[in-house]
């Protein structure tokens, strides 16, 4: 009996050794995320309606990203320098636990940083705060009840953008006319402000009236994509418009409104199109949509991701992932993966969301429960990176996150020089919109140039493309590609001789690359741009005319 004894424990033991072992092996592979993981902060979030809450000051190489900490409810500001990998965490002070009031993000042409924010419909305030020299200001606020007529509706969201066509600053916010979009300017690069215009408004149905989001080239151009109103009272559709001189337009440049500051609005489907409710994709009916992302991009596509629900249950209704893109010509539309149920309770249509990048439109990123190979059911949202060859007809999806613990929601790539990628999200626990414990994650990757790389058919090799627009006015593109790692100048020069402006100068990996002239402080007429990369010279020929 006694040598059984020592059997069964050998047994047991060895039994126990397995189970641990394979446990061990599952733990080691939870979390797994495809690239180097840089935490930004240990705790905050971001919301649905806002643009993205991260900026790259190329200048200085640094990651700059804003949340709200629900814990405390603290707005944050964390500064990552690229180079030594370190991060700097500032405290903004108590705005409330909600992450509808994450600030807003600009940096400045003066090198400084402008952080905005408002509280989530409680008052008519919009806060600011300028970095410079280590250290951020003092609160400062704008009250909308200045300006003219006073305010009638509480103020949400800032959403902030720079024209140096304009050298003015606008921050885009919900406000009067029962949530309709209004928007501050301010001539002085966000030292102070002042009541700009009435954007648009609608019929008060439900909650208010339409949601918006939006891109611009930082030059002479806003876009944006808004709704009528808010989905869970309303079949919203999707509609796209631009800003630029003080006007709106369609997408196809058709003049909607001649004047914005003012306080006429027009109304969100006066716009384009982008994405009508009722469309069958995929064999599924789309319903009830929201705008997730937008961008424009230097060939004048545009690009834009949305979410509806596919089924007909409003209380725990699906949603799809749909793509749209706009070829200077019509918009067109294909489903592109299962975007699942809602985040929580008594939010029909939060759902993980998605990102578009802004140097391609042929790489986005969603957040889902679901693998959009196969349509497999996760048990927490994952990232998954997704590339068309075919401008968004079919794509490739490979995962960014797997197997995760938590939920990995609402990724974000701010712009960003080169082709470079920095891919940003929050991972943890989302309970509503005042209890989130997540942290701020991302990755650094190159991903974009390759893909730009890998579309072309030829090999790679040195060239200038020619600029375009051409003739332009005040800014055109120049795209040029490195077959070795060379140092790389593009001059602008008049036909003198004279050195007009440096664009490029400095050492770069082998890829295809853009740069952007602003010519807005030149006079019209002819210059050559020249281009040098190692031993290779080549110079081309771009018209100014103001």
């Amino acid at each position: 009996m006694a040598k059984i004894h020592i059997y069964q424990r050998i047994l047991i033991a060895i039994l126990i050794l397995i189970v641990s072992q394979s446990f061990s092996v599952g733990l080691a592979q939870q979390n797994i995320v495809n690239g180097d993981l840089i935490q930004f902060s240990s705790n905050g979030a971001w919301c649905w309606y806002q643009d993205e809450r991260a900026v790259v000051d190329i200048d200085n190489n640094k990651i700059i990203v804003a949340s709200n900490r629900t814990s405390n409810g603290h707005d944050y500001v964390d500064i990552y320098d690229i180079a030594s990998g370190t991060t700097q965490n500032y405290d903004l002070g108590y705005i409330g636990s909600d992450d509808h009031n994450t600030p807003g993000l600009l940096v400045r042409p003066d090198g400084k940083y402008l952080a905005m924010f408002a509280k989530h419909n409680s008052d008519k305030i919009t806060h600011y705060r300028i970095f410079d020299n280590g250290s951020w200001s003092a609160d400062q606020s704008f009250n909308w009840n200045t300006q003219p007529g006073g305010a009638d509706f509480n103020t949400t969201y800032s959403n902030i953008y720079y024209l140096s066509a304009e050298d003015r600053t606008y921050d885009f916010s919900r406000g009067n006319g029962h949530g309709g979009q209004n928007f501050l300017i301010s001539a002085d690069q966000g030292d102070t402000w002042s009541y700009g215009g009435f954007l648009t408004t609608n019929a008060n149905v439900g909650y208010v009236n339409g949601y918006f989001k939006y891109c611009s080239n930082g030059i002479d151009r806003i876009d944006f994509i808004c709704t009528e109103y808010h989905p869970r009272d309303f079949n919203t559709s999707i509609y796209h418009g631009y800003i630029q001189n003080g006007q709106t337009f369609k997408s196809d440049s058709t003049l909607v409104d001649n004047n914005i500051f003012d306080k006429t609005p027009t109304n969100p489907q006066d716009y384009t199109p982008a994405f009508q409710a009722n469309t069958a994709l995929n064999g599924l009916t789309m319903t009830h949509c929201w705008n997730t992302d937008v961008q424009r991009y230097s060939d004048g596509t545009i690009a834009t991701i949305v979410t509806a629900r596919t089924n007909t249950d409003s209380n725990n209704p699906t949603h799809a992932f749909i793509y749209c893109r706009y070829d200077g010509t019509t918009w067109s539309s294909t489903y592109m993966a299962n975007a699942g149920l809602k985040l929580y309770s008594s939010e029909q249509d939060y759902t993980g969301l998605a990102a578009m990048h802004p140097a391609t439109p042929d790489i986005i990123y969603i957040s889902t429960t679901y693998d959009p190979r196969d349509d497999t059911f996760l048990t927490k949202h994952e990232i998954f990176k997704g590339v068309t060859r075919d401008e968004g007809a079919t794509w490739e999806w490979t995962p960014i996150t797997q197997n995760s613990s938590v939920d990995n929601l609402r990724p974000i790539v701010p712009v960003w020089g080169d082709y470079k990628t920095a891919l940003i999200w929050f991972r943890g626990t989302y309970t509503t919109a005042q209890i989130i414990n997540a942290q701020i994650v991302g990755i650094i990757t190159d991903e974009a140039a390759t893909a730009i790389a890998a579309k072309s058919n030829s090999k790679l090799n040195f060239g200038l493309s020619q600029n375009y627009p051409n003739p332009f006015n005040p800014s055109t593109n120049i795209d040029y590609a490195i077959q070795t790692k060379s140092m790389v100048t593009i001059k602008v020069i008049d036909l003198t001789g004279r050195l007009i402006e440096t664009l490029v100068g400095r050492t770069q990996e082998p890829g295809y690359y853009q740069v952007l002239w602003d010519a807005s402080h030149f006079a019209s007429g002819v210059y050559l741009y020249k281009f040098q990369a190692g031993d290779f010279n080549q110079t081309k020929k771009c018209l100014l005319i103001k």
